[in-house]
């Protein structure tokens, strides 16, 4: 289904899955093509994991144990990080953002569920990226935020096995694909399943871009 947005020059070649009865909504090719090329160049250049930290850091982004302790086992890239003022326009993840801010894709929420009426009246969250490698996971919680928005993206061919996220409430399983978002409310208890990836070439595991949207500002 292609898909006109305002103020895009590329038509979005979209997917759509809604569920009413558990409050998500699926878009596969989620990314344009000139858009993925864009985001590679990016990820590839900052996914150096000999200096990205592995969910250490305590922040409003990342959920923690009551011991302080991160459920998140995998390496974050915390984009505002590395670009800021000007430079937040070679950010190519954040040059994605108007895909949230038309009246298409707040159609396609509200017309699945009404609990999704207060997305137009959110701030997002700065954007950051998870990279699984073989036995990363992350555990199960509930994130910061009104809406959780993900994306996943990994090199073809797919080289590991894992890397779903499964909903706490009814076992309910989103597999992994590769430029599938997927947005629901941040109330839903959920997990990212264990990665299974063999010795092989450099990031080819599981990359998962993260969008939390609330009411307020994020402390990262």
């Amino acid at each position: 289904m292609y898909i006109e947005i305002n103020g895009s020059p590329n038509k979005q070649d979209w997917i759509v899955e809604k569920n009413k009865d558990y409050p998500y909504v699926i878009i596969d090719n989620w990314f344009t093509k000139k858009e993925i090329l864009k985001i590679w160049q990016q990820l590839n250049y900052f996914t150096d994991k000999d200096i990205l930290p592995k969910s250490s850091l305590k922040n409003d982004l990342i959920a923690f144990d009551k011991n302080g302790v991160s459920l998140n086992e995998s390496y974050v890239m915390f984009f505002n990080n590395y670009f800021q003022s000007f430079g937040i326009n070679f950010n190519h993840l954040f040059n994605t953002i108007y895909k949230v801010q038309n009246r298409t894709f707040h159609d396609i929420l509200y017309n699945t569920s009404e609990v999704f009426s207060t997305f137009p009246n959110t701030n997002q969250s700065p954007v950051f990226a998870c990279y699984y490698e073989n036995d990363d996971k992350y555990q199960y919680h509930i994130d910061n935020g009104i809406f959780t928005m993900l994306v996943w993206l990994y090199k073809e061919p797919k080289k590991f096995k894992g890397g779903d996220l499964i909903f706490k409430k009814g076992n309910k399983i989103i597999n992994a694909k590769n430029n599938r978002m997927l947005i629901f409310p941040s109330y839903l208890e959920y997990k990212i399943d264990k990665i299974n990836l063999k010795k092989t070439k450099s990031n080819s595991g599981c990359y998962l871009i993260n969008y939390l949207y609330g009411m307020g500002f994020f402390n990262v």
